[in-house]
């Protein structure tokens, strides 16, 4: 899995661009079980959209399934 968040305004700068430095790939325990957490991809749209098209497991995926929502 990956998570877009694209940087668009002040506030999403505030709320969402300290997590940028540390959108890699993560191991971690869910539900106490040991889960892997896809990369994210933080930043303005142009940025991101460059980082995607270079990412391995994207490029490699069969099916791409794209969720938004709604603005505040």
């Amino acid at each position: 899995m990956r998570s877009i968040l694209p940087i668009v305004s002040d506030r999403d700068r505030s709320l969402f661009g300290p997590a940028a430095l540390q959108a890699q790939e993560n191991v971690g325990v869910l539900g106490g079980a040991v889960s892997r957490f896809g990369k994210s991809f933080i930043g303005e749209p142009e940025a991101g959209i460059r980082e995607i098209q270079q990412d391995h497991a994207v490029k490699e995926a069969d099916t791409l399934l794209v969720l938004a929502s709604p603005s505040a």
